[in-house]
């Protein structure tokens, strides 16, 4: 005896041999039978619930191309994202990155050279480094996307010669700093109307303050450090924030 129409869709929804397309066709074609009436065509009222719940689990998956492939990957989801939108999120990861990777270290110079104690109460830090202040245009009030954008590039520019310092001595992991700012500094510089009137470390000058960091001893070599990396954690934090009101 031939099976009752609403058994055959059932076990073919349920079949896992079907696409989620076919499944969905079925589905319908039995709703569609039974809202025509009662147990026409053999389809009973318990087969319908049965198909309902089919036909909704068919609806809720995703649709595959011919491929096989779904339709709703994450690229076919990240194409819906407007391309300078992906682009500054990547800026934020690395900034935070940045900024994550310079406090580890501080806390690692803390604990290794007792940096943090006891004489650093008493240096001074001199160094002139790259600082986010209130005329920057960064912060929530008053914030200016190209105001911003212009400090935040040649700030993330002038610590390069810092990080040459750091990398020079010895400090862990600290290569990784140059290459990864340069990198941030020229996207948001491209994200400017005017990216030429972005302020550029002058040459001369950079070379001297080379010069002069390489003259410490002792130390002051150790105090120095902790406040690159200290600024520098600062730095990224406001630039991770501030990217963020973008």
């Amino acid at each position: 005896m031939q099976a009752p129409l609403g058994c055959e869709l059932a076990a073919a929804l349920a079949g896992s041999s079907r696409s989620a397309r076919e499944r969905l066709q079925l589905g319908r074609a039995a709703w569609r039978a039974a809202a025509a009436g009662g147990n026409l065509l053999g389809v009973s009222g318990a087969a319908v619930a049965l198909l309902l719940l089919l036909l909704l689990r068919a609806e809720a998956m995703p649709v595959g191309d011919s491929s096989g492939e779904s339709e709703f990957s994450d690229d076919s989801l990240a194409r819906t994202v407007p391309p300078e939108r992906l682009q500054l999120q990547k800026c934020v990861d690395l900034a935070r990155w940045l900024q994550g990777r310079a406090a580890g270290l501080t806390r690692e110079l803390c604990k290794k050279e007792a940096v943090c104690q006891g004489k650093m109460e008493l240096a001074v830090n001199n160094l002139n480094l790259p600082k986010i202040t209130q005329e920057d245009k960064c912060y929530d009030t008053g914030f200016e996307k190209e105001t911003c954008l212009g400090r935040l590039s040649s700030g993330l520019y002038a610590f390069g010669t810092f990080f040459e310092y750091l990398e020079e001595a010895s400090v862990e992991t600290a290569e990784t700093f140059r290459p990864s700012t340069q990198h941030l500094a020229n996207t948001l510089r491209a994200m400017m109307n005017n990216p030429e009137t972005v302020t550029l470390p002058d040459p001369a000058a950079q070379k001297i303050l080379a010069t002069k960091l390489r003259e410490q001893r002792g130390w002051t070599v150790t105090v120095i450090k902790h406040f690159i990396l200290q600024d520098f954690t600062l730095f990224m934090q406001k630039t991770t924030r501030a990217l963020r009101v973008l």
